[in-house]
């Protein structure tokens, strides 16, 4: 992904998706997208095209500083916000579930 769409992601998710459902969005720089889950336990990391093969997300699902899950969600480019979130909100939803 080129800086710019990087740039307009995060910015989205900041302003439409910064909070969800017990889960927190943050932007780790370089390429890290993250929710964090309110009691810190467990952390969803998600990179569009981190792996530079275009049309694929990284999903890797962390418990502590452990790593636990991880998978790779084809798109259909271009990914924008809304297509983004809808990759990942299912992870969330299940794993919020999960831990109540």
């Amino acid at each position: 992904m080129k800086d710019l769409e990087v740039q307009n992601l995060v910015y989205t998710f900041e302003q439409k998706h910064k909070v969800y459902d017990g889960w927190t969005f943050d932007y780790e720089h370089p390429g890290y997208f993250v929710y964090y889950q309110d009691d810190g336990n467990l952390a969803v990391y998600f990179t569009p095209d981190y792996d530079d093969q275009k049309g694929n997300v990284s999903i890797q699902i962390n418990k502590g500083d452990d790593p636990v899950y991880h998978e790779k969600i084809s798109y259909v480019a271009p990914l924008k916000a809304p297509a983004l979130f809808g990759i990942v909100r299912p992870y969330l939803d299940l794993l919020g579930a999960v831990s109540k």
